[in-house]
């Protein structure tokens, strides 16, 4: 994965020497690539090629470089009708896309769900500086660290090193803010990124940090989610010990000088209510990707089931 941005060579203005001073736009990112005229139908294997972990590495690369217009090239993989195609593709566009020819969803189509909702989200992520960087306790993983000036919002995107290694290794880094010094574990099995979080006030809560990824929220519910199977932590700060109430799933809690410390494993949809502790009720949703990928926005709900949910 390319660092184009306040990572690459000549930092935030290396890769805009034509126009310096406008924001980093990467405008045919890659989505998925066509075939040739006798491919042999390569459309399937793209899709999985440049899927979740593709996306998660190299969306996640530019986000990590403060690029901050993508434009994702395709989405929606259709058909060319007639002559419209370039004389070197036959008449399908499918691209390998996450909306195929068919119009149906691939599982990249998911993923890009969570990266957008979460970008929805967490709106301090769009004024961010390069932080210190990093000690990790691994050479085959790096960690790209940001932070906004403004908030004191940490941004912690760990990946492997080079991006394409696909080993599974489990790392431990710290984690330092104003909230103090922790050190966390991560594991990346693959190809995969995360996008981690700390010192922010999620939903009327002040998030410590958490090694799960958070997918959107509303007043008082939180959607955070990970791998399935991977150990999650997120940790809570309150100004007096809180009453927490595990609805659904298996998770324990801890509490020490300040913090409550959830621990759990992605799997499926445990649900904790947090109330008490000087701050209003909230109901924290930790689930596995796919799990996660079923929940749907809309205004101030959240919907869990369908595959669509319109006005």
């Amino acid at each position: 994965a390319p660092d184009w941005g306040i990572y690459g060579p000549g930092g935030a203005k290396g890769g805009a020497s034509a126009s310096p001073t406008t924001p980093g736009f990467a405008a045919e990112f890659g989505g998925g690539w066509f075939d040739y005229w006798g491919s042999n139908g390569t459309y399937p294997c793209t899709a999985v090629r440049e899927g979740p972990g593709y996306e998660r590495v190299f969306y996640g690369t530019n986000i990590a470089n403060r690029l901050t217009v993508q434009n994702f090239y395709m989405t929606f993989g259709g058909t060319s009708w007639g002559w419209l195609p370039a004389p070197v593709v036959y008449s399908s566009y499918d691209y390998g896309a996450a909306i195929d020819e068919a119009r149906q969803l691939r599982p990249k189509a998911a993923t890009m769900k969570e990266l957008g909702y979460f970008l929805d989200s967490v709106t301090p992520l769009t004024k961010v500086d390069k932080a210190d960087p990093v000690p990790v306790s691994s050479d085959v993983v790096k960690v790209y660290h940001n932070v906004n000036p403004d908030t004191e919002t940490h941004f912690y995107v760990p990946m492997h090193n080079p991006s394409n290694r696909t080993t599974d290794d489990t790392v431990t880094f710290p984690v330092s803010t104003p909230d103090g010094s922790y050190q966390v574990s991560v594991r990346l099995n693959g190809q995969d990124a995360k996008q981690l979080v700390a010192n922010y006030d999620l939903a009327g809560q002040h998030l410590v940090y958490s090694t799960s990824e958070i997918m959107t929220y509303l007043d008082d519910v939180v959607l955070l989610h990970g791998r399935a199977g991977e150990d999650g932590s997120t940790v809570l700060r309150y100004a007096s010990e809180p009453k927490v109430e595990v609805l659904s799933g298996a998770v324990t809690s801890t509490w020490n000088a300040g913090d409550l410390r959830l621990d759990y494993v992605h799997n499926g949809l445990a649900r904790v209510r947090v109330s008490g502790g000087g701050r209003r009720p909230v109901t924290l949703l930790l689930a596995d990707d796919a799990t996660a990928d079923t929940f749907w926005r809309q205004g101030s709900t959240l919907v869990r089931g369908p595959a669509l949910v319109r006005t």
